[in-house]
């Protein structure tokens, strides 16, 4: 997750990514939406990335995939898979992809407070006034996970 000055986003910002604001969802890519809700319709919302124990994956992500662009091992691809939110809205499921910043899994304790914070989202609207805050609301995240 990261703040910027829409909101919260899920995925890497810089490719296809979800974007939490207060009035709903978007799955953009860069700035431009490409599907967006608005909190009101939305009846669930499911986060699917791989997980992991290790608690800064991305780290150990980093030291394996450095010497290998060095190395200029082209067999490889250094692209990591997508990952997917599910989103129900009007009885129907929609799969959005979002872009991984990494090989392997996201922390997992991580994962799960997102979930939270996403379920709680959607439980109780004056929750999203944090959206508004977008570091305000990473620290609640955060502070999940200790």
């Amino acid at each position: 997750m990261q703040a910027t000055a829409d909101g919260v986003v899920l995925g890497n910002r810089w490719k296809t990514h979800l974007l939490l604001s207060r009035d709903g969802i978007s799955r953009r890519l860069g700035v431009g939406a490409l599907e967006a809700f608005a909190w009101e319709e939305i009846e669930g919302i499911t986060l699917h990335v791989p997980t992991s124990r290790f608690r800064f994956p991305g780290v150990a992500a980093r030291a394996i995939s450095v010497p290998v662009r060095l190395l200029n091992l082209e067999m490889w691809d250094l692209e990591p898979p997508s990952g997917a939110v599910d989103v129900t809205a009007g009885g129907e499921q929609y799969r959005l992809d979002i872009d991984r910043h990494h090989f392997g899994g996201y922390w997992h304790l991580q994962i799960i407070a997102t979930q939270q914070m996403l379920d709680r989202l959607l439980a109780d609207p004056g929750m999203r006034e944090l959206l508004d805050d977008p570091g305000r609301m990473l620290d609640s995240v955060a502070r999940m996970t200790r």
